[in-house]
């Protein structure tokens, strides 16, 4: 299953290379989940909303700060999803974003 895995990760990265380049995936290795350091003037809760009106679940870092008060940031699940669904879940967070 790392395997599987890390097949998924890289797969989710490089989507996110192509379709959201000022996105910041942080560097840890392993694991189920990505961190992504957003732009700054993002607006974290707009972009969480969009996203869930295109079906697409995900947390804000600001849900994982005890004051609210964090970086704009997402974290991105990828253990249980097929390449197909990074990759669309990948380009309706691209569309969430415009």
């Amino acid at each position: 299953m790392r395997l599987r895995y890390r097949q998924r990760r890289e797969h989710l990265l490089a989507a996110l290379a192509r379709a959201l380049p000022d996105w910041r995936p942080t560097d840890a290795i392993g694991g189920l989940h990505v961190m992504v350091v957003l732009p700054e003037d993002t607006d974290e809760p707009a972009l969480l909303a969009a996203a869930a009106r295109r079906g697409v679940g995900l947390e804000g870092l600001s849900l994982h700060s005890y004051t609210g008060e964090a970086t704009p940031g997402l974290v991105l699940g990828h253990g249980y999803m097929s390449e197909p669904a990074l990759e669309r879940g990948v380009q309706l967070l691209a569309e969430a974003v415009n």
